[in-house]
C-alpha cells in the first residue's frame, strides 16, 4: 500500500521514482535521467497510474516498529514548604498582641536627645503599636509606627533603637514630631 501511495505522489509531482527512492544495482553505466522540465505556459504532460512500475525496496530498508520503551521511575522530591511572609514574621519575632515597652522607648527617645518631643512621640507610637516595636497590625504592618509595608523598616522586631531612627526621618520627613501629631490627629494615621 505503502508502495502504491508514493507511486501516486511521485506521479502527481511529475518526478520519476528513481529521484526518490534509491537504487540497488548498478549505476554507474546507466546515465542518470533528467527530471521532466516543464515551460512557463505549457501543459505538463499527463501520467496515468498504469504509467507506474511497480519497484522493489529490499526488506532491510523498511523501519521496523519501535518497541515500547519502560518509562524511568522519577524519585519524587518533596521541597520544604516555603513560609508565608506572615510565618516569616512571626518566625522573626514580630507579633500582633501589644507587649508595651515605653519605658524602654522613652529611654531610648532621650538618649537620642528628641526628649522635647516625648509628648508627640508618645501619642503616636502608644496608638500605632502600644510603644511595642514587634508589634504587626493585619495590614502587617509593623514596628512602634507601623510601617507599611514592613519590609522597608529594615529593622529587626526588637530593635528599638533602629526603628526610633527611622521612624525619626519619617517624622522629620512630614515637618517633625509636632507635625505628624497634628497629622495624626487629622486622620487617625500618619
Amino acid at each position: 500500500m505503502k508502495q502504491i501511495y508514493l507511486k501516486l505522489l511521485c506521479a502527481l509531482l511529475l518526478l520519476p521514482v528513481s529521484y526518490l527512492v534509491p537504487r540497488f544495482h548498478d549505476t554507474a553505466a546507466a546515465p542518470k535521467p533528467k527530471p521532466p522540465t516543464v515551460e512557463v505556459g505549457t501543459t505538463p504532460p499527463v501520467v496515468s497510474v498504469q504509467d507506474i512500475k511497480p519497484i522493489e525496496i529490499p526488506p532491510e530498508t523498511v523501519v521496523q516498529p519501535l518497541q515500547a520503551v519502560e518509562p524511568v521511575p522519577v524519585p519524587e522530591t518533596t521541597a520544604p514548604p516555603v513560609p508565608t511572609k506572615l510565618e516569616a514574621l512571626l518566625a522573626a519575632g514580630w507579633h500582633f498582641d501589644c507587649r508595651s515597652q515605653t519605658a524602654a522607648v522613652e529611654a531610648e527617645v532621650n538618649a537620642m536627645g528628641l526628649g522635647a518631643d516625648w509628648f508627640y512621640i508618645d501619642y503616636i507610637l502608644g496608638r500605632e503599636s502600644c510603644h511595642d516595636p514587634g508589634r504587626l497590625n493585619s495590614n502587617l504592618c509593623g514596628g512602634l509606627g507601623q510601617a507599611c509595608p514592613i519590609e522597608k523598616l529594615g529593622c529587626g522586631a526588637n530593635d528599638i533603637h533602629c526603628q526610633l531612627v527611622w521612624f525619626n526621618n519619617y517624622a522629620q520627613a512630614k515637618g517633625g514630631w509636632a507635625a505628624s501629631y497634628a497629622l495624626w490627629l487629622s486622620q487617625n494615621w500618619w
